[in-house]
């Protein structure tokens, strides 16, 4: 993989740390990479800004297109691969589970920890406002607005697309 952010006919990939929010951002286009299966420990969602990103999760095949939302709850396998022969681009931010479990606890009423069933999304608002974060996250100086930003998507996208139960299992470890 070369590290040529504005190149669109190779693969390549930057990360972002944040030590002080808990979270990094990947940026990447990929035209011949593929991700075998795999999850995270962290909760990990991001827009799909060019071509066709293709993903195996929860026993369903999906196909994210420019301004559609992926959603990976931690631990949820999935891969990951090229849906078109030019490749696609992406941004994922991966944020720590304590972060977002906290997030959870002072946002929503009944402290029920959420998830996000569906691991794609189509909201055009909800990806605006991730793609603000992922811009503020790109920028050292603003970090206080960054951690704003990206509190306030990641909890519009719960508010939105959130569910309880099962990610009681999913973060029964945390405070």
């Amino acid at each position: 993989m070369t590290q040529s952010p504005n190149h669109k006919t190779a693969d390549w990939a930057r990360y972002t740390t944040h030590s002080k929010i808990g979270a990094r951002l990947l940026n990447a286009h990929f035209l011949t990479h593929k991700f075998e299966r795999h999850s995270h420990y962290e909760f990990s969602t991001g827009v799909t800004h060019s071509g066709v990103q293709s993903f195996r999760a929860r026993g369903t095949v999906h196909h994210s297109q420019p301004q559609n939302i992926m959603v990976f709850n931690p631990d949820v396998a999935h891969d990951g691969m090229a849906g078109h022969a030019n490749g696609f681009g992406y941004q994922m931010v991966y944020i720590e589970p304590e972060l977002v479990a906290g997030w959870f606890h002072d946002y929503f009423a009944d402290h029920a920890i959420r998830y996000v069933r569906q691991p794609l999304i189509q909201d055009l608002d909800c990806s605006a406002q991730l793609h603000k974060a992922f811009i503020a996250l790109q920028q050292p100086q603003q970090s206080l607005r960054a951690y704003n930003l990206l509190s306030h998507s990641v909890l519009q996208l719960f508010s939105r697309y959130g569910d309880a139960g099962e990610a009681q299992q999913l973060f029964q470890d945390l405070p």
